[in-house]
Formats: structure tokens, sequence, C-alpha cells
């Protein structure tokens, strides 16, 4: 079909969803001129921007459906993202601004899409986002679909790994539990998950930022010195020394007490005393008490969980300007027809 008919369609599909459900702008429109999606709020006005298409273009059924896709996640954001906390918060982060703005923007997409989802304005939602992920990833080079120890790619994984929390069939494998990151990035999606406005998303994007940061400082670990061999276990059957008392040695195992993620071991010794009957021989019991240490990430990383990352306080604040008229709007399922 003709790009000028596409964008035709999608503009005038895009406004009638957007004014039949719950808008929060007087005036919305559309620019082509971008070479992704996007949206800028100003002056009340809010503009999606979209690839740009020319008129006589010959648009497949996959890139229209596509595009459509973008409108819809755009729209979300209209309908479900407040700038005010986003703006202020990259704004207060000085030269962590931009780290800051991404890894709001791929924790905040996943929420927005689920929004849409949820609120039941396009019946077809979901497999529109699913295709529109599955199409971004279909263009990497074979293995990771990212660099999982590259400090600018988590907020790629972020994106990614949130929307297959979202139930999305993603076609790539997730890499983010091979990454030096990897306990902070799932403390930050599993408390975007649940997250129900942009202002505990970017609670949770600064918590976030910190733990990447420490992680970031954190100076290399030295090598260990191998360690000496274990001595030889004894034989089974022991031998003795004396007339009717015996002294044996026994091995204890304890359970491991600690915190991480991972499994933890306990080794320790104990000492006993018995007595035997006979020449050459004896009975010995041993009893043995252990502490032992989990492992999994450093402390930096496990402290980042979700109680802290979403306080009970910000919890509360539910964000209803998202659904301003929500009890009296009548929501409408609207298919984009492909």
């Amino acid at each position: 079909m003709l790009g000028i008919n596409v964008k035709r369609g999608i503009e005038s599909t895009f406004d009638r969803v957007y004014r039949s459900t719950n808008n929060r702008f007087p005036k919305i429109r559309c620019t082509w001129s971008g070479t992704t999606a996007g949206i800028n709020y100003r002056g009340g006005i809010c503009t999606v921007i979209f690839p740009a298409i020319g008129d006589t273009a010959d648009i497949s059924t996959a890139e229209f459906n596509r595009l459509v896709g973008y409108a819809l996640h755009e729209l979300g954001h209209a309908w479900f993202t407040i700038a005010k906390h986003w703006d202020d918060a990259v704004r207060e982060a000085g030269a962590d601004g931009p780290l800051l703005h991404n890894l709001i923007n791929g924790l905040e997409d996943p929420r927005i899409e689920l929004c849409v989802i949820r609120s039941g304005y396009a019946a077809n939602a979901r497999p529109l986002f699913e295709s529109l992920t599955n199409h971004l990833l279909s263009n990497g080079k074979p293995g990771d679909y990212v660099s999982p120890d590259d400090l600018k790619n988590v907020a790629f994984q972020l994106a990614i790994e949130g929307r297959r929390l979202n139930g999305y069939g993603i076609s790539v494998k997730s890499v983010w539990e091979r990454s030096k990151y990897a306990a902070a990035i799932n403390a930050a999606l599993q408390s975007a998950h649940v997250a129900i406005s942009t202002e505990q998303i970017v609670l949770v994007a600064q918590r976030l930022l910190v733990a990447l940061k420490q992680i970031e400082e954190k100076p290399p670990q030295p090598p260990q010195p191998p360690q000496p061999p274990l001595p030889p276990l004894p034989p089974e059957d022991g031998e003795g020394e004396g007339e009717g008392e015996g002294e044996a040695e026994g091995e204890g195992e304890g359970e491991e007490k600690g915190k991480g993620e991972g499994e933890g071991e306990g080794e320790g010794e104990g000492e006993g005393e018995g007595e035997g009957e006979g020449e050459g021989e004896g009975e010995g019991e041993g009893e043995g008490e252990t502490n032992g240490g989990g492992k999994g990430g450093n402390d930096e990383q496990r402290n980042f969980d979700v109680a802290k990352t979403i306080s009970e306080d910000c919890a509360r604040k539910v964000d209803t300007r998202a659904f301003p008229n929500e009890g009296i709007i009548k929501r409408t399922k609207i298919v984009f027809n492909t």
C-alpha cells in the first residue's frame, strides 16, 4: 500500500482511539520525520513522532503492522506516563542524567504496554507489541542479543526482559543472568513489574543507577592463592593401639546459614572420645558444628531489593492522573485493522 495511505490511516485511527478513551492532552498530533517512534510533550500538546515514510513508498503488511505497534506504544505513553517525574529526576542526576533517562525508559516501556493491554483500549495490543519487539531483535548478530556486561546495554536488557515478564513470546534467550549486574537487573525488573506509576519507575531506576555505579566502582578482586591439597582420608577400618581405650576423630557437616542468591556450603571438624574393647580395636564418636556462608551477589547487589526500592509510602501513591475519569469513561475495544 502507498505510504501516504498508510500515514493517513494510522493518523486517523490513532486520533480516534485516543479521543474515544481517556485522554490527558487537549491536542495530540503526529509527525513523520524520525528514525524511530517517539513522543514529546510541550505546552499541553502531545506530539508523536513516527519513522519517516515517503508518500509514494510501497509499505508491506508486516511494516504496516509494526507502525501500528509503534502508534499504540506511543499512545500508551500519552495515557500512562507522567513526564514530570521522569524529567525532574534526569535533570537532578546531572552527569548521570543520560544513563538514568535510558534506565527509566527501559523500565517504563514494558509497564505502559502492560497498562495498554489491561485497559482493553485495543483488543489486539499484545500480539502487536510482541511482534514489534521480536522485529527489533531480529536484526542482531548470532549469539547474545547484547553484551551482558556492557553498562550501556543494561537499559535495552530491561526493555526486553520486562516485556518477557509481561508474557510476550520473546524470540531470543535472556543474557542478564550471566551479567555482572545480574542481581541489580533482576531486582529492578521485579520491582518495575509491580510498579503502578511513572513515579515508582523513576524510584526503581534511581536505585538501579546507584547499584550499577557501585558495581562499576568496585575494585577488581585480586586472584586468590592456590589452596593446599586436602589431607588423604583415613582408611575405613582403622587400627588402634592399646587396650580398652581408644580415641577417634570425626568430621561433621553443618547447614549453610547466609544471605544471597545461590547455594551455600559449610564444613567443620569435631573431636570426640570413645571406648573400645579388645586389642587394637576402638570405637569412637564425634560431633561437629559449623557455620557456612552463602554464595551469591555482593552486598550492594543483595541489598537492592524490592522492599527498599518501592517504599510503603510510595506504593500508596496511586497515580490517578493516568485515569482521571476512570469511573465514568466508556471503554471501547478498537482493533487496528491490518
